[in-house]
């Protein structure tokens, strides 16, 4: 089975590279699939767990040369240096430089060796690879069709083990992470749900999504993930599905309610023992994070000498608050970056739900972009809930690279010679109806 699943893991990596080679929408996808997709090939590599950055590195070159080519595609670099990139890099730069002041003085050259690449992966280059809905969707095709074949080898690796309740993959000196798997499965299901691809291949596709998406994040036994990838789900499905008459909302609901059959059939099935303990002791762990969050937070208000730039990047298990972090990016940024940093967050959180905003209105009347956006707008909200139950700004690439791409495409992706001004002026008189295929010259 390890040779197995080695091999698919080996051949999925080596299309999936090329593929980031020639279509940024690839390069988008693999960045988004990444760090569980590195876990499943050390499972069965070696290679990969004794040169651990290999992968990134093959990552990091695939997005680059991607990026280099767009010339040659005949693409440009439209919107590079848009607010969001600003802002963020900004706070990317106060996070590092942090560093200086932070009673966390123990491996600062690790951190910043092992978490700028990635930083600078997800908020300069892979933003610049997605041009359009036309790439978003293409994304989350091949997000439909690799995370499942991740999930799978998962699932049934020989090196999976049950550790109080969680499902790991045992990789000797290495352990994987229950919480990028479990994200991994709740943007699976989203996915499955939200996203319109309703050819036979496209609708087995997403039945297989959320089944093993489903099965991966309760065999993870992430409650957070569970819990709010079925919220983001129900909550985006009148926004991505507008429902035109009686035959369409039963349509939908035969859908919705056969991919939630199939996602608990897959929670049935691969839930580990112990995992009922977990979610016995959800309140106890939800109280645990409320007494870290005012802890912390009492800590900074009575530092004056913080309010500024804060007690510096890593300074919550250096000041003996309890666990490693606080497991909430936004009062981290707060007490650790300071007022400067948390308003940097602020705005850059503005700039992404704003952008992904304008898209869904400048789109709603074109069914198939209407539906794009509001994937879009369900992912965004996914990654914030989970920054406010397992955030860590250092861990946070995934949703600084959605704002970016967010904010990009809405400057880009808009009716053919209307500007952000004449959009706002139609936005307030009701007048947000195009028809994007029409507009933007698709056939």
């Amino acid at each position: 089975m390890t040779a197995l699943i080695g091999a698919i893991s080996t051949l999925l990596v080596t299309t999936l590279l090329v593929g980031a080679v020639l279509r940024g929408s690839w390069a988008f996808a693999l960045v988004a699939i990444m760090f569980p997709l590195e876990q499943l090939l050390q499972s069965s590599n070696p290679l990969f767990i004794q040169v651990p950055w290999l992968f990134n590195l093959l990552v990091g070159l695939a997005c680059v040369a991607c990026l280099v080519l767009k010339p040659a595609r005949g693409r440009g670099y439209e919107a590079a240096f848009n607010p969001a990139v600003v802002v963020a890099t900004l706070l990317v730069l106060l996070a590092f430089a942090s560093l200086l002041w932070s009673p966390q003085s123990e491996n600062v050259n690790d951190i910043i060796r092992s978490s700028l690449p990635p930083f600078i992966l997800s908020i300069l280059i892979v933003p610049l690879l997605i041009d359009g809905l036309d790439d978003l969707a293409e994304s989350i095709k091949v997000m439909l069709c690799a995370g499942p074949i991740i999930a799978a080898g998962v699932l049934f690796n020989p090196s999976s083990k049950n550790v109080w309740g969680r499902l790991i993959l045992d990789l000797g000196a290495f352990k994987s992470s229950p919480l990028a798997l479990s994200e991994m499965g709740g943007t699976l299901v989203i996915l499955a749900v939200l996203f319109s691809w309703r050819s036979s291949f496209g609708v087995l596709i997403r039945l297989t999504a959320a089944l093993l998406g489903a099965a991966l994040f309760f065999a993870s036994s992430s409650r957070g993930q569970v819990i709010f990838s079925g919220l983001v789900s129900l909550a985006f499905y009148p926004m991505a599905y507008r429902l035109a008459n009686v035959g369409s909302f039963i349509l939908n609901s035969v859908l919705l309610g056969t991919l939630g059959g199939v996602a608990v059939l897959g929670a049935q099935l691969f839930a580990q023992s112990g995992s009922d303990r977990r979610w016995a002791l959800a309140g106890r762990d939800a109280l645990e994070r409320v007494r870290m969050v005012t802890d912390y937070l009492g800590t900074w208000a009575s530092q004056p000498a913080a309010w500024f730039v804060g007690f510096g990047n890593g300074a919550f298990y250096a000041l003996g608050l309890g666990d490693v972090y606080v497991h909430n990016t936004y009062i981290e940024a707060l007490a650790e970056l300071g007022i400067v940093g948390f308003s940097l967050l602020l705005l850059l959180t503005w700039f992404g739900l704003r952008g992904a905003w304008r898209l869904f209105s400048s789109w709603r009347e074109s069914p198939r972009d209407r539906n794009l956006a509001a994937v879009l707008m369900a992912l965004l909200a996914y990654q914030i809930l989970l920054s406010f139950k397992q955030g860590s700004f250092m861990g946070e690439k995934h949703l600084l690279m959605l704002f970016v791409v967010a904010t990009r495409l809405s400057m880009l992706d808009q009716p053919a010679g209307e500007s952000e001004l004449e959009h706002e002026v139609g936005e307030a008189a009701g007048e947000t109806g195009h028809d994007h295929d029409a507009v933007m010259g698709r056939t």
